[in-house]
Formats: structure tokens, sequence, C-alpha cells
């Protein structure tokens, strides 16, 4: 029997495969899992040429068996891979993707909490050294990995209208989202001019 297996290639938690079994001699049975031999019981009849499809939501090596009616069979198989993405200081969707060998897919662009903006990129560990590419990008998993990547923390420039006063030493010029920065009070000296009639609150 002649035998396929073929898939979508969607960024998604799980693809459709389909699978196809055909003999000139006509078909018996075929079986689909994660099993390299699967026992008899495990096998679905089928006495016409089959072109079906099934929802692949979990990595590993898929096997197609097709059985014809003269006993004779042949197999065929394909790994899928999970590419699970961790994202610090933010969200991404969708959080894993489930990809057949040899097909690649779109990095995601996630979100970044308030008050941080996205590294751009995802990396291999969270060292976020190494790079498997920016967000977009197409990426081609050869395994089942994990990728991260984070969002730091915005830096606004702090500044500074005295009105004739003077700053204080510690006068930071620059703060990061949500921590905290100590600023010393400012100073401002006062001349006053004291007559017999000056009168009024200072």
């Amino acid at each position: 029997p002649s035998q396929g297996i073929t898939s979508t290639n969607n960024v998604a938690t799980s693809q459709t495969a389909t699978i196809t079994c055909s003999d000139t001699e006509g078909m018996a049975s075929y079986y689909w899992g994660t099993k390299s031999s699967p026992a008899t019981s495990e096998f679905v009849s089928q006495t016409s040429n089959l072109s079906t499809t099934k929802t692949v939501n979990a990595a590993g090596t898929y096997y197609l068996v097709c059985k014809d009616k003269n006993g004779n069979s042949s197999s065929t198989n394909k790994t899928f891979y999970k590419t699970t993405f961790t994202m610090a200081n933010g969200t991404v969707s969708p959080t894993s993707v489930i990809t057949m060998n040899g097909n690649g897919f779109a990095l995601p662009t996630p979100t970044a909490t308030a008050g941080y903006t996205n590294k751009g990129a995802w990396y291999t560990s969270t060292a976020y050294s190494t790079s498997k590419g920016n967000y977009g990008a197409t990426y081609k998993p050869t395994s089942s990995t994990t990728l991260y990547s984070t969002a730091t923390a915005i830096n606004y420039t702090i500044g500074y209208t005295m009105n004739g006063g003077t700053q204080g030493t510690n006068k930071p010029e620059s703060g990061t989202y949500d921590s905290l920065v100590t600023i010393d009070n400012p100073s401002k000296t006062f001349t006053v001019n004291i007559t017999n009639s000056a009168s009024g609150t200072l």
C-alpha cells in the first residue's frame, strides 16, 4: 500500500495531520499513533482507500501503518516538536506551538507589562544571550524546546524646575519604572528688607 502524512503549519498548540492509505488490491486496515510496532488489535478496519485528518496536540513521532486485503503492509512516520514560550514581565499567545519536522513558523510577538519594553527576540535560556530569532522571524525547530524572552523596565528622565532654588546633593537624573529614587529636598535663600512700616506674614 502507498501511504502519506502531511500537516497544517499554523502558529498554534495543535496541528491537523492528513493521513492517506491506498492500494490497488483493496485496503484492509490502518494504524495511526505513537507506537512503532502496534498490536493487531490497535488497527482500524478500512476497506477502501483512506484519506482522513487527525489532530496532533503533543510532541512525538507518529506512525501510519497501512495493510491491504492480501496481508501486505507499509508504513511511514513523522515527528512533531513542541516549542514552549516563557515570557518574563509580559504575556505571549500562544504559549506553545506544535510543528511537524521540516516546517517552520513565525515567532510570536509578546505583550509587555505596562511600564516595560520588549527585549525583541527569543532566547535559549533566561541568560538572554543566545538568540533563536527576533519576534516575527521564521523558526524551524529540530527538537522540542523552551524559548525565553523578557521585557525590561522603561528608564525615565527626571527633570527639575527650581525657580531660583538650589538642588540637594542627591539629585538623580533618571529612574526606571516602578522603582524608588531618593531626591534630597531643595533649598532657597530669601532676602527680606524690614522697615518700620513692614507688616504681613512670611
